[in-house]
């Protein structure tokens, strides 16, 4: 009688393992994982391998920032990755050739997507109408900025957090050109009573309705020579717009 259910519990174990043994042999074998498996596809359909730098920094380009500009009518060409030591760096940064009223940019520039969007912005709803209503007669020609990426601690300073520069978020403007040969620098000009102190403030303001980040002659002495402005997010969509007391 113990020597049946042995056999039996022996039969039983027998048919248990050969059961598992064919119920693997019947499952389906994952298929190898694709060594390249960062490959995308370029705007021909083209198989192409980004970089380690557009790798690391970010993974996706925004196309769909890329056609708002193109609707605005912003000329614009995408550089190679800026890979810069640490955190500094840019994937997919954007030379602007011109914005909105054919206004060109100069020097050229390397900023995200995100900022020449803003930029382009400000210059169509802001700086187009404040000079219109400044002098009919001036016609805006460009943008000259000061800086856009640069590798850097905020206001050069060592040690200092990374400004929004290093990763492209940043563009310093220095002054407005026309087709006059005239210009306006921007620098301290609070309680001059001029018309181009008028100018100056009126852009300004109108920045803080494009950027995240408004600094100029006034909000500290690093910034007493252009307009810095950023898209640095901030909780609760804190907007930084410092003006002189």
């Amino acid at each position: 009688m113990i020597v049946s259910r042995f056999r039996a519990l022996g039969l039983a174990t027998l048919l248990l393992v050969e059961g598992s043994v064919a119920l693997a042999q019947d499952l389906p074998i994952p298929s190898a994982r694709p060594q390249d498996k960062d490959i995308v596809q370029d705007d021909a359909g083209a198989a192409s391998q980004p970089n380690k730098a557009e790798a690391s920094i970010k993974p996706l380009r925004d196309f769909a920032c890329e056609r708002r500009l193109a609707d605005q009518g912003v000329k614009f060409r995408v550089l190679p990755a800026e890979d810069g030591e640490g955190a500094c760096g840019v994937a997919y940064p954007i030379d602007v050739d011109e914005l909105p009223g054919n206004v060109a940019v100069k020097p050229d520039t390397a900023l995200n997507c995100s900022v020449v969007e803003a930029l382009a912005g400000w210059v169509d709803k802001s700086v187009i109408p404040a000079i219109s209503a400044w002098d009919k007669e001036k016609t805006f020609s460009t943008v000259r900025h000061a800086s856009t990426y640069v590798c850097r601690g905020r206001n050069n300073q060592k040690n200092a957090k990374l400004s929004e520069h290093a990763k492209g978020n940043a563009i310093d403007i220095a002054s407005f050109e026309f087709t006059d040969g005239s210009s306006i620098k921007i620098e301290p000009r609070d309680r001059k009573g001029s018309d181009e102190e008028a100018f100056q403030k009126a852009v300004r303001f109108g920045a803080c309705l494009h950027f995240t980040t408004v600094l100029g002659p006034g909000s500290d002495a690093y910034h007493d020579d252009h307009l810095h402005l950023d898209v640095a997010e901030r909780r609760g969509g804190y907007r930084l717009c410092a003006f002189p007391d």
